[in-house]
């Protein structure tokens, strides 16, 4: 019996590896929980951004999701705080429960173009300072 569990796995795993790799990210994400004026707009639904990377985001689905994975929605807009990124095309990747009744939600963002690339690193770039330059206030306060 356990021979063939391993023999399944063994069959499987390339399979699964290669899923995997497909939906793999190609950076690290920015969080943006908390920030006012962050979110993915689908379908005219404004989701809140939990982070923000090059080219997707995790966003926050407050009640059972309209959304499913693999779903590919077009015309979205990502607005991160003063920045405003429109007709971008989004593929649902994941949904993964989050806490007390609200889902989180990966989604990959295609159709960006150079210049909106640009835009979004500096956006990103500057988060990122933000954030450093409170971890380090933080450790200079203790």
């Amino acid at each position: 019996m356990t021979a063939d569990i391993v023999n399944l796995l063994e069959f499987e795993v390339p399979e699964v590896r290669e899923k995997l790799d497909e939906r793999a990210r190609s950076s690290y994400r920015v969080q943006v929980r908390g920030q006012k004026n962050f979110f993915l707009v689908v379908d005219s639904i404004r989701y809140r951004l939990l982070d923000v990377g090059y080219s997707g985001v995790s966003i926050a689905v407050e009640s059972q999701p309209a959304l499913y994975v693999d779903n590919i929605f077009s015309n979205c807009d990502l607005i991160l705080g003063q920045e405003l990124f429109e007709n971008l095309d989004a593929t649902v990747v994941h949904i993964t429960p989050g806490s007390e009744g609200t889902w989180v939600c990966g989604v990959s963002l295609g159709n960006i173009c150079a210049g909106m690339s640009s835009k979004i690193e500096v956006c990103l770039e500057s988060l990122r300072e933000e954030i450093f330059c409170h971890e380090t206030e933080f450790k200079s306060w203790r």
